[in-house]
């Protein structure tokens, strides 16, 4: 399952970032004899051959004959702090996040 993700078309470039986050709600990594939750962040690379003349294409992603590169970095998603929690059972109206987030 693709929790989300982002797509980005950049040329001579040395450096990019972006930022990912993690539902509220989003489960903390585990495994048990039966069942497992893993989070990973899955980057793909492509490259354009040279002498690719890019007036033929409307669209970087268009070029036909680009190599891909794949690279999953595992990541382990602890609980939040026991803090986090306890300051919201304290309030005496139920506060959610749940309408900002969607599920597709």
């Amino acid at each position: 399952m693709v929790q989300s993700d982002h797509h980005e078309v950049v040329a001579d470039l040395v450096q990019s970032s972006f930022l990912f986050s993690i539902p509220m709600d989003g489960p903390m990594s585990f495994s048990t004899p039966h069942v497992s939750v893993q989070w990973a962040l899955r980057f793909e690379f492509f490259t354009t051959p040279k002498n690719v003349d890019l007036t033929r294409y409307e669209h970087p992603l268009l070029i036909e004959g680009r190599d891909k590169c794949e690279w999953v970095l595992p990541i382990t998603v602890h609980a939040p702090p026991s803090g986090t929690a306890a300051a919201h059972t304290r309030n005496d109206k139920s506060f959610t996040l749940e309408p900002l987030w969607v599920r597709s």
